[in-house]
């Protein structure tokens, strides 16, 4: 078997990057043949000959770069032209037997391979997020919000409608979809969660001075944008900071709100630390550190529907987690059994923080249950029903 792939992000270090990235991997365990095609902006592009060396791919992926302004709605009309050119590149493919699969995510890279039948067939569509949620705290105007909002909008209806096979994040995502966008699948969603890799994750090994460490580490992994909810965090910090001197805030990632962050933090006389963005196992090493794992994130389509990948490898790495009260985990997990949850507000936060660092027994428990937790999201099992889309094709 042989695929093709479609990704906008795939060297990057945002989530989403590290995820498809992971994917690809998993899948490349299964086929013969993994072609990815990603598209990096031009400031990437001038260096990612670095970024390569950061990741190591199996030899039967075979990766080629599209460089595209990364300009919001410029980027989308981008995707738009390379997808129709790139799907003249797949009816080749196709018509001589070289790819039986098509997997691209976002709409916006699928318009051409949906606009041909036979292609259509053969492609899964996978729509992670409603974009324009997104964008809500951006410094757009509204004008090109507007805009936005009506390409992705007519761009999702068309890959829900035109697409055999339409994927998403979780089951809770695509019932949200479906509301947002005014339409069904004609066949049901695939379900391709957020993963880890189990046995990479096995075989990291922990940095000599992050054992020497002399304080508690409150750690936050992720992209500094609006609606990661970081500025409150930091304002939990100044209350802990108040009961306890022996705290350092960990930030591991990089943003458009950095700035505003180290403003705050310098303001409330906090102890902190931002890496800015570093490769995934570096990442996932300093993850190993933290003492607790807050998201603070705020109410988006995203943050309600998705569990993002830093919780479940903070449960992989039985680190303890502190989120915000989001109904993806109301629904899915037991407050004070596998995660404690919390309000967005830098009390409750704080309260959420302490709480896991003055129990003993709550600690304990919580990194007892993630390995546990983790399984679920093994990517070896989460690539199965991606095989499938292709078994069931031939068998028709």
């Amino acid at each position: 078997m042989k695929i093709l792939a479609l990704i906008p992000s795939f060297y990057g270090w945002i989530g989403s990057a590290v995820n498809e990235r992971q994917l690809i991997i998993a899948l490349s365990r299964k086929v013969d043949r993994c072609y990815v095609i990603t598209f990096p902006s031009i400031r990437d592009t001038l260096r990612l000959k670095y970024i390569k060396k950061a990741y190591s791919l199996p030899k039967n992926v075979v990766t080629f770069e599209f460089p595209i302004p990364h300009r919001y709605l410029i980027t989308i009309f981008a995707r738009i032209i390379a997808s129709c050119l790139l799907s003249v590149i797949g009816s080749i493919l196709f018509l001589h037997k070289k790819v039986d699969l098509i997997y691209i995510r976002d709409s916006s890279l699928a318009l051409g391979f949906l606009l041909s039948a036979p292609l259509r067939h053969i492609t899964v569509v996978k729509i992670a997020a409603l974009q324009e949620d997104e964008l809500l705290g951006s410094k757009l105007s509204k004008v090109a919000g507007h805009m936005i909002f009506l390409v992705t909008f007519l761009l999702d209806r068309l890959a829900i409608l035109r697409s055999d096979h339409v994927a998403t994040m979780s089951s809770e995502e695509s019932l949200l979809i479906e509301t947002r966008r005014y339409v069904k699948p004609r066949k049901p969603w695939l379900i391709i969660p957020p993963g880890v890799n189990l046995e990479s994750i096995g075989n990291l090994g922990e940095r000599e001075e992050y054992r020497k460490k002399d304080k508690t580490w409150i750690g936050f992994l992720g992209s500094l944008e609006w609606w990661q909810g970081v500025d409150i965090m930091v304002r939990a910090m100044g209350i802990i900071k108040s009961k306890s001197k022996n705290v350092k805030l960990l930030i591991v990632g990089d943003g458009s709100r950095r700035s505003e962050i180290e403003k705050l933090c310098s303001k409330l006389n906090i102890d902190y630390e931002i890496t800015g963005f570093v490769p995934h196992d570096e990442a996932l090493r300093y993850l190993m550190s933290f003492d607790v794992m807050v998201v603070p994130s705020l109410k988006i389509s995203t943050t309600e529907s998705i569990i993002p990948i830093k919780i479940i490898e903070a449960w992989a790495l039985s680190i303890p987690v502190v989120a915000t009260r989001r109904k993806i985990f109301i629904d899915k997990y037991k407050d004070g059994e596998e995660l404690v949850l919390c309000e967005p507000d830098p009390h409750s936060i704080a309260e959420a923080i302490l709480k896991v660092l003055t129990n003993d027994a709550l600690r304990t428990k919580l990194k007892q249950k993630g390995p546990e937790l983790a399984r679920e999201y093994d990517y070896n099992k989460i690539v199965e029903s991606i095989i499938d889309v292709v078994a069931k094709q031939d068998s028709h």
